[in-house]
């Protein structure tokens, strides 16, 4: 989130909104130690409720003026989560009706949570469906220039492997005269070549184990097909259990 530089004291760090007609400033502290004051005005016009959303929101003049309409959605969300957070960090359920306590707040939680990415896929969706679109005018250039590249790649790639392996026919066949007068290529400034060398697995069963890796998708599907009854040598399995909710 980006603020408005050269703050001054005792004014909103969003808008630069001043202590007057009413106007107070509170300063939250985020989790990595910065801090942003908010006036009430910003703070406080678009309380984090079910009623309100990113709809609700007046077209902005600007994008500092959007920004700041988001943040007093967004930053209330994240207060009130920090705190609560905080303060269960070191909770232990010892009871029924704790647990019932516990897993209302994390419905309400994953409600929460689903409801504000609703609300950021709101401003999001847009711009990603934009770039799709200028991506898709410059696609079939792209596509055509790196076809070219690829023919002229090719071209050059053949060239220089087939003086090569004239010159290494005519060196087997003790031709030293042919070998040096075959011609040697020589890269256009800006080109260059690379090797790089690759590999072709001709028998398994030959590889050192110590090359072999476990198949972990495939133990997997074992695993989860059999549980407890697992049998793979060098395998063990084991249950991981998982709380999940519903908002």
């Amino acid at each position: 989130m980006e603020y408005k530089t050269r703050r001054k004291a005792d004014t909103c760090d969003v808008a630069r909104c001043r202590t007057r007609g009413g106007l107070t400033v509170t300063e939250i502290e985020h989790e990595d130690g910065s801090k942003v004051k908010m006036c009430n005005k910003h703070l406080g016009a678009f309380s984090p409720t079910p009623s309100t959303t990113l709809d609700d929101i007046e077209p902005a003049d600007d994008d500092t003026s959007h920004r700041a309409q988001v943040l007093a959605i967004v930053e209330p969300v994240r207060a009130e989560a920090t705190a609560n957070a905080t303060a269960l960090a070191a909770i232990e359920i010892t009871s029924q009706t704790m647990l019932d306590q516990a897993g209302e707040l994390l419905k309400q939680t994953k409600a929460k949570y689903k409801s504000l990415e609703s609300e950021r896929t709101k401003v999001t969706k847009p711009l990603l469906d934009a770039k799709r679109d200028i991506d898709d005018w410059f696609k079939p250039a792209k596509q055509a220039l790196s076809a070219l590249e690829g023919v002229l790649k090719s071209a050059i790639d053949g060239f220089i492997t087939a003086q090569e392996q004239k010159r290494l026919e005519a060196l087997q066949l003790g031709n030293h005269q042919e070998a040096l007068a075959t011609e040697q290529p020589v890269l256009p400034s800006g080109i260059s070549t690379r090797t790089v060398w690759r590999f072709n697995v001709v028998d398994p069963t030959k590889v050192p184990r110590e090359y072999l890796a476990v198949d972990m998708a495939k133990v997997q599907a074992h695993v989860t097909e059999h549980q407890s009854a697992t049998a793979i040598p060098g395998i063990e399995a084991y249950p991981d259990t998982s709380v999940a909710a519903r908002s």
